[in-house]
């Protein structure tokens, strides 16, 4: 029949916040440090979105986390470090109870 695909159940919204993160050891002008928020803040709703978890981890609070290191080669690349911190904080944030 035509037009009778099923349609993938919507996700509902995932709202993060994110007060503070902290990345040690950068030299990163004020342009770079806003491309590294928001492709940190775009990679981490992704996550949470895709996997589901949202909804297990609505109202939760976490006031400090460390997350797993992220090495870089010394290249400034703010979006993939935004990218890299985000799937590390993802990852802290699955192993917690």
């Amino acid at each position: 029949m035509r037009g009778s695909r099923r349609r993938a159940p919507v996700s509902p919204p995932v709202s993060l916040r994110v007060e503070r993160l902290v990345l040690e050891g950068l030299d990163l002008t004020h342009a770079q440090a806003v491309v590294v928020q928001r492709s940190f803040e775009r990679e981490l709703t992704r996550l949470v979105t895709l996997s589901g978890h949202g909804a297990n981890w609505r109202g939760a609070t976490v006031p400090a986390m460390p997350a797993a290191p992220v090495h870089t080669d010394g290249t400034p690349r703010p979006a993939q470090l935004g990218r890299d911190v985000a799937r590390s904080v993802y990852s802290t944030l699955r192993k917690s109870p």
